[in-house]
């Protein structure tokens, strides 16, 4: 908590989505199934992957990244490309990268499409609460692996916010 504070020049609410924390407002869109996620449960996740993703010089890919979780993993090292369908939140990570010069790769693309990102040894995903959603996620995340290696996969279910969350590796 202290290094994303002191990289983002903020006190940390963990009751409130981490882009509100940044001061910037952002409208959750349903036909992405985007939903607040607190910045506690987002630290939690951060925490859950820097522990189990031993490869801090390999890329980490972030599929969806309504939460911002891709804010929080680069700023502690972890090199990220996030990718995300909704050209709002990719303008959202494109401004705050750039003010604090943060070490991160942004790709607008949908899962649903072919993907043109490869030799990533993890990645995480929010998908939505369906079985197609996120058979999506997974296929898309999948096919960005090290086609050789393989690699982690952190599936983030459930919500936080209602205490129903769960990570899985």
């Amino acid at each position: 908590v202290r290094i994303v504070e002191e990289k983002f020049k903020i006190k940390l609410n963990s009751k409130i989505p981490f882009i509100s924390n940044l001061g910037r407002d952002y409208e959750w869109k349903t036909e992405y199934d985007q939903i607040p996620v607190d910045s506690r449960s987002l630290i939690f996740t951060a925490k859950k992957i820097i522990e189990y993703f031993p490869l801090r010089e390999s890329k980490f890919l972030v599929v969806g990244d309504d939460d911002m979780l891709s804010l929080i993993l680069s700023c502690l090292g972890i090199k990220c490309v996030v990718t995300d369908i909704d050209e709002d939140l990719i303008r959202i990570h494109e401004e705050i990268k750039n003010f604090f010069e943060l070490p991160l790769e942004i790709k607008r693309c949908d899962v649903r499409g072919r993907v043109r990102l490869k030799n990533f040894f993890a990645f995480h995903c929010n998908p939505p609460d369906t079985l197609k959603g996120t058979e999506s996620f997974l296929k898309f995340g999948i096919k960005a692996f090290n086609k050789r290696w393989g690699g982690f996969v952190f599936v983030h279910v459930g919500y936080g916010d209602l205490g129903l969350s769960l990570i899985h590796i």
